[in-house]
C-alpha cells in the first residue's frame, strides 16, 4: 500500500463522521448511504460534512460526571471522625440527615467532586 502525504492532512476526508459516536447528535438515516441527516445539537444545525474532530464532542457510550456522582458509593464517617466506610448514595442521604455520618470532603481539594 502506497500513501503519499501532503502537508501532514487528509486529503479527501474521513469516511466515518465523528458524529455517529456522540450524545449530542440526532442521525436520521434513510434506505441509502446518501440519505443521512445529521443534526449537531451544540451547535443547532445540520451538520454536512464528516466531521473528524470536533471540541464540544460527547462519546455517547459513556456517562458524564453528573451521572457518575448520582451512582458513586461515598466515603464517610460518624460524628466523633471515625471512618465507618462506603455507604451507597440513599444510605449516605439517610445517614447525614439522620446525624450518624458525614461525608469526607475530597481529598484533591476541588468542590467539584
Amino acid at each position: 500500500m502506497y500513501f503519499k502525504v501532503r502537508g501532514g492532512t487528509s486529503k479527501g476526508g474521513c469516511s466515518e463522521t465523528l458524529c455517529k459516536t456522540c450524545g449530542s447528535c440526532t442521525r436520521t438515516q434513510g434506505d441509502s448511504q446518501g440519505q443521512e441527516v445529521i443534526y449537531c445539537h451544540v451547535l443547532h444545525q445540520r451538520v454536512r460534512f464528516p466531521v473528524r474532530e470536533c471540541n464540544a464532542y460527547k462519546a455517547a457510550n459513556q456517562p458524564d460526571l453528573w451521572n457518575m456522582q448520582q451512582i458513586a458509593w461515598n466515603l464517610c464517617m460518624d460524628k466523633k471522625g471515625n471512618k465507618i466506610g462506603f455507604l451507597s448514595p440513599d444510605k449516605t442521604e439517610e445517614a447525614v440527615e439522620g446525624g450518624k455520618a458525614a461525608p469526607l470532603k475530597p481529598v484533591l481539594g476541588s468542590e467539584d467532586f
